[in-house]
């Protein structure tokens, strides 16, 4: 059936903006409450911040609901406490937080804003494999050595051409409720990607999905996602979650992701560092 202009077309627009605001209200509900390891977690009310216990790591702050008003004092409370600790954080922004002055604020007062990111959902029962599921010299494993991570790690390194010195220890640190994959080609590993399972969460989400340039184009991305979607499967959990960047969304609409928010990571760094 095609809508044409009428009240009833305005009904079924309405309808998904309904269905979509209760998923991202599902989602904050969900991950306000979320314990990271090796992170304090403190929940402000107008805010939830993540404050690491090792010194290598940076701090967070996320979900942000407040007044205009309020922003001014929130904004400096952590500030404050995380130059007291001698270490950068990160604001996640997202468009459904409020204020929605807060980016602008934040800006003023010396944050850097990163590449926006898409939060994406896709709905598991509505997965099916596609009928290609091999791939010719392509070999792609569920990593069950713990050790494997260092190598996780290091490719993730190659392909973005940055430091993650970060990355290894939280691996580690989240390796009972992931599951990690790799894709090899003649022993060369070429791909990767990982799923995590909050405790108690109707949410996985994906995490890590990287290919080598040489090798993309050549489905490899997409077996990694699918077989972490049989995985979702086999777990029942009900949705699959992704901040996708923006070369990853085309992608991930085409295999029937939906955005439903968009963030921004916002980064402080302190003034000054002990020794610097």
């Amino acid at each position: 059936m095609t809508l044409g202009a009428g009240p009833g077309r305005h009904r079924v627009l309405l309808e998904c903006w309904i269905s979509e605001m209760s998923i991202v209200g599902d989602y904050r509900r969900e991950r306000r409450l979320l314990e990271i390891p090796d992170f304090r977690r403190e929940d402000f009310g107008a805010v939830v911040r993540y404050s690491p216990i090792r010194q290598d790591a940076e701090g967070i702050v996320c979900f942000t609901s407040l007044s205009a008003d309020e922003l001014g004092n929130e904004i400096r409370r952590h500030i404050a406490h995380f130059e007291a600790m001698n270490i950068g954080f990160e604001w996640k922004v997202y468009d459904s937080d409020e204020p929605k002055c807060l980016r602008d604020k934040l800006v003023d007062v010396g944050f850097k804003q990163g590449e926006p990111e898409s939060l994406m959902v896709y709905e598991v029962a509505k997965f099916r494999r596609t009928a290609r599921f091999g791939m010719d010299g392509i070999d792609v494993r569920h990593i069950e050595d713990i050790a494997m991570l260092k190598q996780i790690a290091e490719f993730q390194e190659v392909v973005w051409g940055r430091s993650f010195a970060w990355l290894l220890d939280q691996l580690r640190s989240i390796w009972d409720q992931c599951a990690f994959y790799s894709a090899y080609d003649n022993q060369r590993l070429v791909g990767i990607g990982w799923i995590e399972y909050a405790k108690a969460s109707q949410f996985a989400e994906l995490h890590g999905g990287a290919v080598l340039p040489a090798y993309r184009g050549r489905g490899i991305y997409s077996r990694l996602f699918e077989i972490r979607m049989v995985d979702a499967l086999e777990r029942r959990v009900r949705w699959v979650a992704v901040d996708a960047a923006p070369m990853s969304r085309p992608i991930l609409e085409a295999k029937g992701f939906e955005s439903l928010d968009t963030t921004y990571p916002m980064t402080w760094a302190p003034r000054c560092r002990a020794g610097a």
